[in-house]
């Protein structure tokens, strides 16, 4: 990222018109609503929608969903406990409720998080066919990538994968093979904006669509590239963004915001985002373990974050 950035402050351009020139005016963007109860992620639900958002990603809890009748046993190691079942039927209850009260007024995402046996996410895939989601995230971990194929077979759900792959070979033969509709690649966890380029040469040319990874704890510096990747790519679909916390909006202030559901391109050369090294020195690393990535089945077994 760091070179493209010296490049584009070089030839005088911000990145998208390095590379050639915008494919769209804007790039649809998604955010995520959340809520422990129905009225909850309602609440989130029309907060997004006044915004301008036309894609959000639903999620009844945390990943896993929020467990009411767990046999648990005796003494339970300590972890972060889901139900796969009881997950299951809130999730298809969730897309039922969110149809009923707003109907097509947006787009749902929902991701499973690798939270589901394969068997379990074909059967979920299917039974949400019927509410027309925009993607099913994640619904089966990297490791297990093979099942796609079967995945892919029975049910039209579309399907988004890959935050997690850091090398081309995981997800080469996915998308020749067309098993999934969504790559939701990380661009520096796949080495930076030259591997990003190439993998939306490969998904242009077999009909897979873009989603980067965009989560909470991005940089204004990833924010802004992603951006100009989206409008760059003819295959990119839709962004994923999610209101940073003010101290990271402090340390990159020139970082691009939503507007009504779409994100624009910084239009100052090279990536157009700076920090700001003095206040960053305020915020330093706190090295914590995440109770979410230690997710366990009702019987104490781990089970992929």
């Amino acid at each position: 990222m760091a070179l493209w950035d010296i490049k584009g402050k070089l030839a005088k351009m911000p990145l998208y018109q390095l590379w050639g020139g915008k494919s769209k005016d804007a790039i649809q963007v998604y955010s995520h609503a959340k809520g422990e109860t129905l009225p909850e992620l309602y609440e989130e639900i029309d907060e997004l929608l006044a915004q301008g958002y036309r894609h959000i990603r639903c999620q009844l809890g945390f990943y896993g969903g929020v467990p009411s009748d767990m046999h648990a046993t005796n003494a339970p190691t300590h972890g972060a406990f889901f139900d796969q079942d009881e997950y299951m039927t809130k999730t298809i209850e969730m897309f039922k409720a969110i149809r009923e009260r707003y109907g097509n007024r947006f787009h749902i995402l929902h991701d499973v998080h690798s939270r589901l046996f394969p068997a379990q996410a074909i059967r979920l895939c299917k039974q949400l066919e019927q509410y027309d989601p925009y993607w099913i995230e994640d619904v089966l971990p990297p490791d297990q990538s093979p099942w796609m194929a079967n995945l892919r077979l029975s049910t039209s759900v579309p399907i988004a994968l890959g935050e997690l792959f850091v090398h081309p070979l995981e997800y080469r033969d996915l998308i020749v093979k067309r098993q999934i509709d969504f790559i939701r690649c990380h661009v520096s966890d796949l080495g930076g904006i030259t591997p990003a380029l190439k993998l939306g040469a490969l998904c242009a040319a077999f009909g897979v669509r873009i989603g980067f990874h965009g989560p909470p704890n991005m940089t204004g510096v990833g924010v802004a590239v992603n951006t100009h990747l989206n409008v760059f790519l003819h295959s990119a679909a839709i962004q994923e963004y999610v209101r940073p916390l003010a101290n990271t909006r402090a340390v990159f202030p020139a970082a691009p915001l939503p507007v009504g559901g779409y994100m624009y391109p910084v239009d100052r050369w090279g990536v157009g985002v700076g920090c700001d090294e003095t206040l960053l020195a305020k915020y330093p690393a706190k090295k914590e373990t995440q109770e979410w990535t230690q997710a366990r089945l009702p019987n104490g077994a781990i089970h992929t974050p």
